[in-house]
């Protein structure tokens, strides 16, 4: 039933006899515009062919010359105060000089339809609007033919149909008079014919706005007439499909922005121009700048770094991916970071892009110069007390046996040597269980007595304090309890009780104190021996190294007690820390959390 009531729109507009006869005159006025319009026109075409006559010579022998530069300040020349335009373009179609424009900003003109017909030697008539001025033109294109017959050129001349326009609006201000009184009578029956047909069309342009505007969820309920319904329900179905696209595409994007943010590696694109299109947050650390500031600049205005912008242009430039090493300064400081880039082709044949990876190899980097440098310093350390033994039983083999006093000293020394080399290995092995435990995965840790802790690291170096005269005193709360491993952090206590009585004068004092530090605890190990200058402060912790070789190796140190102390305090989740300056002793801090 309702669509027996829907009427067609050809039955809403159909005139009553009034807009017939107004329509009768509009027509009778339009035909006489027609009539002087096509006058005027082709008045105007002989006297723009008239002058495209005139230039045909001058361009010519410009043409032949190959005086483009010239031709093209000549025919501004001759156009300007004008509203002439002349264009002249070589045999294939190439604009060589226009009075408007810069003949390298123009396109080829051959498939011009005047340009292709003066082209093959015949005039070529065209009225059509202008791609580089915009404007309605009429345009008239003659050869230039050279003394052999051929074609040198075109020269084309033009002139906007803006007369034309002036000339029927005095005609149509003449018939208005004459219409005056049917205008006004039309304009009531208009007035009511447009206010009924707004309404619908009224609803469909804001269902329209709506849709231009994102909202996809409403729909257009028009049923005023067949034409209006169908256009409504054509609107609807577009709403439908371009609400799914925008879901699909949105969540592709939604997965593409996670899978970025969740990159370790840095990912740049680069358009054409180097300009940065996109980067990832990483990217943005390593380069140490914000996303939101990069985007549209171009990578040489963001970082200004030699080996990034290699690898780019060969990314650029080739088809196979590049490769290179850069070093940046990121929001963390100076990276080491490998750069890969490959070339994305452009749309429709242009040029294309090129993405960039970023990854950050610091870290493998430092491992890397770590092991070399404990390879080297564990063979150095080896070595010497390996060479002494080796040169001792030497001296024996050769003789000194014989001599019961010389043989006794140097088994001595062998023997001291031998602890040595003992003493090395058996640190090596601890701080290799340590860094195994730590990266195995958490510590198991337990409740312990911390000043029963305290004792047994204290008992272990009982012996050796005794011999020098060194008084160890204990401080810590008989209630203190922590979560550790005892085993580990007793090393650790042992290792600086060690450390601070082989730098301790003769009879000095070395104290143990243990504490409460928020939901854990503390140990710190004080001494009042040399004391160690602030430049050294965060060395110490490094395997093998020493501040004073000599007198280390004489105390028998290895050079490793106090790298074994950080990695357990590491596998604790803890750290320690150092207060020292020369003259002044030092004191060593154990900072355990809960």
């Amino acid at each position: 039933m309702a669509a027996q009531h829907r009427r067609r729109l050809f039955w809403l507009l159909y005139p009553s006899y009034l807009a017939i006869a107004v329509a009768a005159l509009v027509a009778m006025a339009m035909t006489s515009s027609l009539i002087g319009h096509r006058l005027y026109i082709k008045e105007a075409d002989r006297g723009t062919q008239a002058l495209a006559e005139i230039l045909r010579q001058p361009v010519g022998e410009r043409l032949a010359g190959g005086r483009f530069d010239e031709l093209d300040r000549w025919c501004k020349d001759v156009a300007r105060g004008t509203a002439i335009r002349i264009t002249v373009t070589d045999a294939r179609g190439v604009p060589v000089a226009d009075s408007e424009a810069s003949p390298a900003a123009m396109d080829n003109h051959r498939e011009r339809p005047e340009i292709a017909s003066a082209l093959r030697g015949a005039p070529g008539h065209s009225r059509r609007a202008s791609q580089t001025l915009h404007d309605e033109m009429m345009y008239v294109a003659l050869p230039v033919l050279a003394a052999d017959g051929s074609v040198l050129g075109v020269v084309r001349t033009a002139r906007p149909v803006t007369s034309l326009r002036q000339t029927q609006r005095q005609s149509w201000l003449r018939t208005v008079q004459g219409l005056a009184l049917v205008a006004a009578a039309v304009a009531v029956v208009s007035f009511l014919l447009a206010r009924w047909l707004a309404r619908p069309l009224g609803r469909m342009q804001e269902g329209a706005a709506r849709l231009a505007n994102g909202d996809f969820s409403g729909r257009l309920r028009v049923s005023h007439s067949h034409e209006i319904d169908a256009l409504a329900a054509a609107l609807n179905q577009m709403a439908e499909q371009l609400d799914d696209r925008f879901h699909a595409v949105t969540r592709q994007r939604q997965e593409m922005e996670a899978i970025l943010a969740g990159m370790a590696e840095g990912v740049i694109a680069i358009g054409p121009e180097r300009q940065i299109v996109r980067l990832n947050q990483a990217a943005a650390r390593m380069l140490g700048v914000k996303p939101g500031e990069a985007v549209g600049r171009r990578l040489l205005e963001v970082v200004r770094n030699p080996a990034l912008q290699q690898v780019v242009e060969q990314a650029l430039a080739g088809q196979a991916p590049a490769e290179g090493d850069a070093r940046l300064q990121g929001e963390a400081g100076e990276i080491d970071v490998q750069v890969r880039g490959s070339r994305l082709a452009g749309g429709a044949g242009g040029p294309g892009g090129a993405v960039i990876v970023l990854n950050d190899v610091s870290r493998l980097r430092r491992l890397e110069n770590v092991r070399r440098e404990f390879a080297a310093n564990v063979s150095h350390e080896l070595r010497t007390p390996v060479t002494s033994i080796r040169g001792f039983v030497e001296t024996l083999q050769d003789g000194a046996i014989e001599d019961p006093a010389t043989a006794r000293r140097f088994l001595g020394i062998l023997a001291s040597q031998t602890e040595r080399l003992n003493a090395i290995i058996e640190d090596l092995l601890q701080l290799a269980r340590v860094e195994k435990e730590h990266e195995d995965g958490p510590l198991a840790k337990e409740s312990c007595s911390v000043p029963a802790l305290l004792r047994g690291a204290v008992q272990a170096c009982a012996g050796k304090a005794s011999d020098r005269g060194i008084a160890l005193v204990v401080e810590c709360p008989d209630d203190l309890q922590g979560r550790a491993a005892p085993t580990l952090l007793q090393q650790a206590v042992a290792n600086l009780l060690d450390n601070a009585i082989n730098y301790s004068p003769q009879g000095g004092r070395v104290e143990v104190r243990g504490f409460r530090q928020g939901e854990g605890f503390g140990v710190s190990v004080r001494d009042w021996g040399c004391g160690i200058a602030p430049e050294h402060h965060g060395l110490i912790f490094e395997r093998f190294y020493r501040i004073d070789k000599a007198r280390s190796r004489e105390l028998g140190g290895t050079g490793l007690g106090l790298a074994i102390v950080k990695h357990i305090m590491q596998a604790h989740g803890g750290r320690v820390t150092v207060e020292s300056a020369p003259g002044q002793g030092s004191t060593f801090t154990l900072t355990i959390p809960g």
